[in-house]
């Protein structure tokens, strides 16, 4: 946790959960006292001088040299319900269909399983069991509908004979190597359990029995690497993330149907539980959602645009909402109907897991070395025709005529918040 200049002051909320820091960089900061992660951070129109948490840590009063005070609501934190934290970075953490465990893999070659039951009562994963010790570092993981097994990508940037696919029992004690002749990048069940998928960069999509650990005769060749793969929960389709389009595929068949375009290497795909959805993400930072209507695949409005690499989607329960972490910092929750981002939780630093609960209460998000849970229904949403004066409620002043040109370039310089000073006026420089 640092500032860009000198820190002057700091508070603890009540809680115990954040810490409110300022000082001569002329802002406020809200730190997650977990991780260190700035969580939030608010304009001061000189050094700060003062800060401190009212009584139930929903606001923040800030004072600064030049004599004011400034009251923030950051009530909005308190949609965090809890959090789980590990010795080690985690990649992902996914509750099973059955509802009873969290899988949670991380970066000391473990893979976790939490019981449900407990996740908002504890706070060091380690006391989860451990179900599986890889001999490289776990990335994708997939959890079989009848939460029997846990497939996991396994990748080694120094061996390369390192690189396959895993898959454990549930309880740990069977374990059948993926020996997919390649680096793997994808695995995915089909909706019975019978079988499991690994994508790799060869360009092949291969299959292999559950029960046995062998590879079937059944081999999708793409003709180039392969990114990503999903499985339709309640059809015999498959799609398969390659570099500017999908690949549909048959199960039945064993044949590709159609293809969808989209740019970038596609390294995210998931269908929602009940298969009328599907969510791809690319290299080039966009997501798109696909309507799924008797195997053919609609385009649900624009394409969603992050500010970095998206790592991670999920739908949420009742295709209401899909959730998007990645390299921005940020988790996201898009409206699926209309295809608009309506959320933004800060994370400062990648989010490489994001997931629901089985009711859609509760959103999981990995970034770091914690898993966080969220009260969704508790998360500010903030519609796309209420962004500007939700923007202008956390400003003291309008943008400067040198910040303006950075975001709108030749775009004739207008304030943006009406009840807001131009800086020049205050004698301030926010560039």
């Amino acid at each position: 946790m640092s500032h860009t200049n000198f820190a002057q002051k700091a508070d603890v909320s009540s809680d115990g959960q954040w810490i409110a820091s300022t000082g001569y960089d002329r802002v406020v900061r809200i730190w997650d006292a977990v991780s260190g992660s700035q969580m939030l951070e608010f304009p001061l129109e000189a050094n700060g001088s003062a800060v401190s948490f009212n009584e139930d840590s929903s606001r923040i009063v800030a004072a600064d040299e030049n004599g004011n005070i400034s009251i923030w609501d950051v009530s909005a934190l308190k949609s965090r319900m809890g959090h789980i934290e590990f010795p080690e970075f985690v990649h992902e953490a996914r509750l099973t269909s059955s509802g009873e465990y969290l899988i949670v893999n991380t970066d000391d070659y473990r893979i976790w399983k939490i019981p449900a039951d407990r996740i908002n009562d504890i706070q060091d994963g380690t006391l989860g069991e451990d179900i599986y010790e890889s001999r490289s570092l776990t990335y994708d993981t997939a959890i079989s509908p009848d939460s029997n097994w846990v497939a996991a990508v396994e990748y080694d940037s120094n061996n390369a004979e390192n690189n396959r696919a895993v898959l454990v029992s549930l309880d740990g004690t069977t374990v059948f190597p993926l020996e997919h002749g390649s680096e793997v990048t994808g695995v995915a069940f089909d909706k019975e359990s019978n079988w499991v998928a690994t994508a790799g960069m060869n360009g092949l999509v291969s299959f292999w029995d559950v029960r046995s650990g062998e590879k079937q005769q059944m081999e999708f060749q793409n003709g180039e690497a392969v990114y990503a793969i999903a499985i339709s929960p309640n059809d015999t389709l498959a799609a398969v993330g390659l570099h500017d389009r999908i690949a549909i595929w048959d199960l039945a068949t064993g044949k590709q149907t159609s293809e969808l375009s989209q740019p970038g290497d596609i390294q995210q795909l998931v269908f929602s539980s009940n298969g009328e959805w599907l969510a791809s993400a690319s290299s080039s930072g966009t997501i798109v959602v696909w309507k799924v209507q008797n195997q053919s695949f609609i385009q649900q409005g624009n394409r969603l645009q992050t500010s970095g690499i998206p790592q991670s989607l999920a739908f949420g329960p009742g295709n209401k909402w899909l959730a998007s972490g990645g390299t921005s910092g940020f988790a996201y929750l898009w409206d699926i109907a209309t295809t608009q981002e309506m959320a933004r939780i800060p994370h400062y630093d990648t989010v490489t897991g994001v997931s629901f609960s089985l009711d859609g209460s509760q959103l999981f998000t990995v970034s770091r070395k914690v898993v966080r849970i969220w009260d969704v229904n508790s998360i500010r949403l903030v519609p796309k025709e209420n962004l500007i004066p939700f923007a202008c409620s956390h400003l003291v002043s309008n943008l400067s005529r040198d910040m303006w040109s950075v975001f709108f370039d030749n775009e004739e310089y207008r304030p943006i918040c009406p009840s807001l000073p131009e800086p020049e006026l205050l004698g301030l420089n926010n560039n």
